[in-house]
């Protein structure tokens, strides 16, 4: 029978969410085995810090995300601004060489206009309200996990849970 990879048992002990026993039957391995090597070693202990870290990178990456999806739709908002500028400029020189003989010409591209920078303002909103929240919720779980103290179960060796 071939020796167990305890380093590889570790490992997927902390980095996963398989409890002891069926770790120690995956592996072949009695279970109070497994046992005298997880409680000196600190395996409970060092899976709950590799699960915190991972849920503080999760949620910096949905910051880092969220921040560039802001700036995307602030982009967004800023080109429609430009062209709505540069339309303004066109009716204005049009405007000023006489080409326009019907207001209506006008009219209606600026209502156009005012749909489109209406409606980008409601999305602006809606979007910023959207991640405002998001980024709230996550930042509260983050305090919360952060306050909980860490529970670590010992298993003595009787085999028993205290």
């Amino acid at each position: 029978m071939a020796k167990p990879n305890w380093k590889k048992i570790k490992q997927e002990y902390i980095t996963s969410e398989i409890g002891m026993r069926p770790l120690a039957e995956k592996h072949g391995v009695s279970f109070n085995t497994l046992k005298k090597h997880a409680i000196p070693e600190q395996w409970a202990l060092a899976r709950e810090q590799y699960q915190l870290t991972v849920a503080k990178k999760a949620v910096k990456k949905y910051n880092e995300r969220a921040t560039k999806e802001a700036t995307s739709t602030a982009d967004e908002a800023t080109l429609l601004l430009e062209g709505a500028t540069l339309a303004i400029n066109w009716i204005i020189r049009r405007l000023e060489s006489d080409e326009i003989s019907d207001w209506r010409e006008v009219e209606g591209l600026i209502r156009a206009m005012n749909g489109a920078k209406a409606l980008t303002k409601i999305k602006m909103g809606l979007d910023n309200e959207e991640q405002m929240a998001r980024i709230a919720s996550l930042k509260k779980q983050t305090e919360v996990a952060d306050r909980e103290p860490m529970q670590i179960e010992f298993v003595n060796a009787g085999g028993e849970e205290e």
